[in-house]
């Protein structure tokens, strides 16, 4: 696959499958936009693996579940590169909450962090994606099957599962 020259923004891409996925289509071309929110170190390692290899990435820290971070985020992108071909949403969040456990702040932290974040993040982009563009959402397989101690969790990625079907209704026309 060569995707030279088109610009790619990961998010979460500092570690696990983010970082995998920025790292491989740094080699098959891209220019990669690498985001973190906590992990601003492990960030500036992809980037200076990504160089190393002879890619093109810099490092872009946000909060994607504050909607004036994202729109910042994508316009700090677009500002770096020129433009902007596709937004990868590999970043989430994940912990263990028990029934007995669970209140709002765990409900809050995994629905802010893994569905209200795509939303943002595809509300912020879509106006910007070049022609042809892709907005690839990341969920979880075990969102289709009920599982104990991950409520939050699995819900926020049902309803990314969900989400991604209802953008491509509203965007595909445009995209």
């Amino acid at each position: 696959m060569n995707l030279g020259g088109k610009i790619v923004l990961v998010t979460g891409a500092a570690r696990r499958i983010g970082r995998a996925l920025a790292e491989d289509l740094a080699a098959a071309g891209a220019l990669l936009a690498v985001h973190y929110r906590t992990s601003r170190d492990e960030a500036f390692d992809t980037v200076a693996a990504i160089r190393a290899a002879g890619g093109e990435a810099d490092a872009f820290g946000a909060d994607l579940a504050r909607a004036a971070e994202v729109e910042a985020l994508v316009q700090q992108v677009c500002a770096r590169f020129g433009g902007l071909d596709a937004v990868i949403a590999s970043h989430g969040c994940m912990k263990k909450t028990p029934w007995e456990k669970l209140d709002e702040r765990a409900w809050d932290y995994h629905l802010d962090g893994n569905l209200k974040s795509v939303y943002l993040l595809a509300r912020a982009a879509a106006a910007r994606l070049r022609e042809g563009g892709a907005l690839i959402t990341i969920a979880d397989a075990a969102a289709e099957r009920p599982g104990q101690d991950y409520l939050p969790y699995l819900v926020s990625k049902a309803g990314v599962i969900a989400l991604t079907r209802q953008l491509a209704a509203e965007l595909a026309p445009r995209l």
